[in-house]
């Protein structure tokens, strides 16, 4: 929103003049006592720079009289609301930053407001405060005196009040006066919280509401003194959060403090501190269980009550982190039970010359992170280990009986130290003369810890001194890299951990130790750990990029001078760190020799080769071959990678029953040519084993001899019978060139029409010559381990660009994706090793499944193919498995490839008996029954299609003699003709390959069964059904 008048618009070049002209004309404000002209002068001399120009302001929905009140704060506080010019509302920022305006949700009512100021005359004593009853905070920064309206200390809602003194009281000018006047504030009903610093005059009355405190007074006592101070004996409450009261060196007014703070419940905090004020020491021997601070300075003690207890006659001291008694005239011996308090921190017993104790050698293990002591009746000696817990920052034993030996830690410390963390001024000790540069301090290094890239250096000496700001460490290795690097203590004077500069190889070490006005430098040398080979990837025998892993490898991809990577005698190229100092590849030529050692070079270090892992290429790789006749030799054509190019080192052995050899004739890496001998049929797939090298190739099940029941006619000249395929490959298929397709490559594809479902996937091709039948291909479920898993919905997607129809199923690391593809046009694709060719007016269904994180070889799937509507005579169906599979059994286990024949139409169905394990994303390729679960569809509808007719016997019925006697019987009577007629010759034939059903079928059967007689019995039967 814009304003209508005194629009402002400042380009930036005047923004950056205005703002620094602002904060000059701000600090002379702070350092002058000026007149009410000034902040006149100030603020046209803003608007002249400011004038006819446009700026955002806030939108004005406060009160008028809220309105007015922060335009008078503008005016007696100089806050300047921003922009300059602008209606103060909402969200409006001064000129000083802590300067903000806090409003309700709506932004109809002031709810808090922050006011900083540098004036040296602040009065605000005629603004009200009545117009913003809703405020709940009220904070005020400023360097100089407030006095506060009436209409302020009897606002009825303010709950939490701040006045913060910004610089340290100079002079009788400066600090927070309150005037007796104005000191009670008991008519703030709904207070909360006093924070209060700087501040003299009266103590304020504060209502019995207020649940923390924190007035402080300024530490110059000839400067300001309170006029009437006492302690506020009627806010320790049950509800008590926080008291601390700080007169410095004004004494409080009133009795002796002797309010048991046990009854404070909630008490977290408590703080008194007034020059010769007295307090019942009793009073804090029990303490509230949530009290961490205890701070009694320089109040003087009950006579009565000085001696120090013992530690078990106290309650609720175990949760204290601070604990100060300062100057309390403490006497008797200290338990040292006090040292041993679990949390405690910071320990304060100055000014108690008559508390006796010595110093525990078991302060390093403790919490400890300041002593001080002070003027106590300390004697004995500094324990050596004092500052081993790497907490201990402040020691103040000056002024004390302390004697013996310094300890070194303190002897090579910076002397800056002396004066503001290591106090012990006014001691004798029988190795320090009290001067801080006359020190006996001498660093060495007695050892460098062995380090990696993967590890901090640990360095071992003496005379280190005790804190780390004060050194550091710069290597310089033989390449001339140069680094510095902080360190810390792991036990100071004797033991640094340092940053790890990754210089790499070795070199010269320095440490430098900052002991009085000069660094001693000590002098080393470094060695980084050797090179290390965990793992490396192999090579193809053509040459190609391996990968080493392990630890301190180069950094980068820069090869340096002494940094490299060799094996057998010959480098490694084109270097490429994946990751720094952990893993490294680079191009290495082709070859054939393996298992030998990697040589690696960092800056000159070179690995332990021989202890390493070893440099391999990769192992033959056998990806297809082509099945091959019985009985009839043949040169065998195997396909892959890695088969080198001399037959002189490749070996081949198909493991047969009796394992046969093919001698090589011709390799070219990625096939080679054997000649196989003439051998007798045995069923199923054999290996083929290839050892190149020593080498061997992993078992592959790719050999298989040809057999017509999978590639029927042996492709009738027209195709190959690739063994990984598991059928027949006819030759290439364009558009142009439409080879003959089919089981044995003799038949040809025509047109037909595809519906694709959107909510599953589901293909149901027509053929265009014969509307009357549909071909349904259907994904029915997934199985693992044996559990069936039905995918309930389908993620469908038409991909851009492409006719594919996708769908997908995730769950959890699970992915199920099923792509439908229509061929218009012949053609082929790789297929694991192997080229799959298919027809124009094909359909491709591809299942892919993927599992993150590995593999799950028990996955299956249920895939259903129908035809509809079924035909009154029994469809030909030919479903071709190799011979002799699962004969006993008659279950098809390894199922190549389907016929289906209805309504003078030939539906022909492939299973390849190749599969990717995670979509071929480990690389590997897995021979795999593609086919695993046949539907019993086929069988369980012959069988009800064989009892159809039972309904019509009821027609029947009124014209049977006697229907209730002969009716029953005639009906059980055609039941048992029809179980021996039709159901004990599929029973008899269930032993045999009953997928493989032809026409005719049932006549075969009956002659296995009855004889000639029978077999031509059913024949006649059948034939007035046709």
């Amino acid at each position: 929103m814009y304003s209508t008048k005194n629009n402002i618009k400042i380009n930036s070049v005047e923004w950056y003049r205005l703002w620094n002209e602002n904060l000059t004309l701000t600090l002379k404000l702070a350092r002058a006592n000026v007149d009410r002209f000034v902040h006149k002068f100030f603020l046209e001399k803003i608007q002249s720079l400011t004038k006819d120009t446009d700026v955002n302001t806030f939108q004005a929905q406060l009160p008028a009289e809220q309105v007015t009140l922060l335009k008078q704060l503008n005016n007696y506080a100089l806050t300047y609301w921003m922009p300059i010019g602008s209606t103060p509302g909402c969200g409006s920022t001064g000129l000083q930053v802590r300067s903000l305006v806090m409003c309700n949700p709506e932004n109809t009512q002031i709810t808090g407001l922050t006011i900083e100021t540098q004036l040296l005359n602040l009065n605000i004593d005629m603004i009200d405060f009545s117009v913003v009853p809703y405020l709940k905070s009220l904070t005020f920064y400023t360097s100089t005196p407030v006095l506060f309206p009436a209409t302020l200390l009897t606002h009825k809602n303010i709950t939490t009040f701040e006045l913060i003194y910004l610089t340290p009281v100079q002079d009788s000018t400066q600090g927070m006066y309150v005037d007796v006047t104005r000191s009670n504030w008991t008519g703030m009903t709904s207070l909360e919280k006093v924070y209060i610093d700087g501040m003299w005059g009266t103590l304020p009355i504060l209502p019995p509401s207020v649940t923390f405190v924190h007035i402080s007074a300024p530490s110059q006592q000839s400067l300001r003194q309170f006029s009437a101070a006492a302690i506020h004996t009627n806010l320790f409450t049950p509800e008590l959060l926080v008291y601390e009261l700080n007169t410095f060196n004004y004494l409080l007014q009133g009795p002796a403090f002797n309010i048991s703070i046990a009854q404070c419940t909630k008490l977290q905090s408590l703080q008194i501190q007034s020059a010769g004020y007295n307090v019942d020491f009793k009073s804090f021997y029990n303490l509230p269980p949530v009290l961490t601070s205890l701070r009694l300075i320089n109040v003087f003690a009950s006579t009565a009550n000085r001696t120090i207890p013992l530690y078990k006659e106290l309650t609720g001291w175990d949760n204290l982190v601070t604990l100060e008694l300062q100057g309390l005239q403490l006497t008797g011996p200290l338990d040292e039970q006090y040292f041993k308090i679990p949390y405690l921190s910071v320990l304060n017993l100055n000014y108690n010359s008559l508390l006796t104790f010595t110093l525990p050698n078991y302060l390093n293990t403790s919490q400890l992170t300041v002593i001080r002591f002070s003027g106590c009746g300390l004697s004995g000696s500094i324990p050596a280990n004092i500052l081993d817990n790497l907490l201990m920052d402040i020691v103040d034993v000056s002024q004390t009986s302390i004697t013996g030996e310094l300890p070194r830690v303190f002897l090579c410390a910076f002397h800056g130290l002396f004066s503001t963390n290591y106090f012990i001024s006014g001691l004798v000790f029988s190795n320090y003369n009290g001067s801080v540069f006359q020190r006996d301090c001498n660093p060495t290094i007695s050892q460098i810890e062995p380090f990696s890239t993967n590890s901090s250096i640990v360095i071992n000496g003496n005379d280190l001194g005790p804190k780390a700001p004060y050194l550091f460490l710069a290597l310089t290795n033989t390449m001339g890299d140069a680094i510095q690097t902080s360190c810390g203590f792991t036990i100071p004077n004797y033991r640094l951990e340092c940053t790890n500069p990754l210089t790499l190889g070795f070199g010269k070490l320095q440490v430098y130790v900052l002991v009085n006005l000069q660094y001693t430098i000590i002098n080393s040398n470094f060695t980084y750990q050797r090179p290390s080979i965990l793992q490396s990837t192999p090579c193809p025998t053509l040459g190609g990029r391996i990968t080493l892993y392990g630890y301190d490898l180069m950094a980068n991809a820069v090869r340096k001078k002494d940094t490299g990577i060799s094996i057998y005698g010959r480098p490694c190229t084109n270097y490429q760190v994946l990751a720094s100092y952990r893993a490294v590849s680079c191009e290495y030529a082709a070859g054939i020799t393996s298992n030998v050692p990697i040589s690696i070079q960092v800056s000159g270090l070179y690995n332990n080769a021989s202890n390493d892992a070893y440099f391999r290429y990769l192992p033959p790789n056998v990806v297809s071959s082509f099945a091959t006749k019985p009985n009839e030799a043949t040169q065998l054509t195997i396909t892959g990678s890695d088969f080198w190019n001399d037959v002189s080192l490749i070996s081949v052995v198909i493991e047969d029953t009796t394992p046969i050899p093919c001698p090589v004739t011709y390799a070219n890496h990625s096939y080679f040519v054997c000649d196989f001998p003439a051998s007798p049929y045995t069923t199923g797939r054999k290996n083929i084993k290839v050892t190149v090298n020593g080498q061997t190739s992993a078992p592959n099940k790719l050999f298989e001899y040809l057999d017509e029941t999978v590639c029927p006619k042996y492709c009738n000249n027209n195709g190959i019978c690739d063994v990984a395929i598991g059928f027949c490959v006819c030759n290439s298929i364009t558009n142009t060139n439409n080879t003959l397709f089919g089981p044995s490559c003799e038949q040809e594809s025509y047109d037909n029409n595809a519906v694709f479902s959107t909510l599953e996937p589901i293909l149901e091709i027509t053929p265009s010559f014969n509307e009357k039948t549909v071909l349904t291909a259907k994904l029915i479920s997934v199985v693992e381990n044996g559990a069936e898993i039905i995918i309930p919905s389908w993620k469908y997607t038409l991909l851009a660009n492409s006719s594919t129809h996708q769908y997908e199923w995730t769950s959890g690391a699970k992915i199920v994706t099923v792509s439908i593809i229509p061929n218009q046009d012949g053609g082929s694709a790789l297929f694991g090793g192997s080229y799959l060719t298919f027809p124009s007016n094909s359909y491709t269904y591809a299942i892919n499944y993927t599992l993150e994180g590995g593999s799950d070889d028990s996955v299956q799937f249920k895939f259903s193919i129908d035809m509809t509507p079924d035909e009154c005579t029994i469809a030909p169906i030919t479903l071709a498995s190799p011979v002799g599979l699962n004969e006993s059994t008659g279950v098809i286990g390894d199922l190549r490839w389907s016929l289906l024949t209805v309504y003078d139409v030939e539906w022909f169905t492939r299973h390849p008996g190749i599969a990717h394990v995670n979509n071929g994303g480990s690389g590997n390729m897995v021979v795999a029954n593609a086919w695993r679960n046949v539907d019993l569809g086929t069988l369980i509808a012959t069988i009800v299609w064989s009892f159809s007719g039972f309904d019509a016997i009821g027609q029947l019925a009124g014209e049977v003699k006697n229907p209730a006697k002969n009716y029953p019987l005639g009906v059980i009577t055609v039941l048992i003709i029809t179980i021996v007629t039709y159901l004990l010759p599929l029973l008899v034939q269930a032993s045999q390959d009953w997928l493989s059903w032809q026409d005719g079928q049932f006549s075969s059967i009956a002659m296995q069964i009855g004889g000639l007689w029978l077999g031509i019995f059913m024949s006649v039967g059948a034939w007035p059904r046709h």
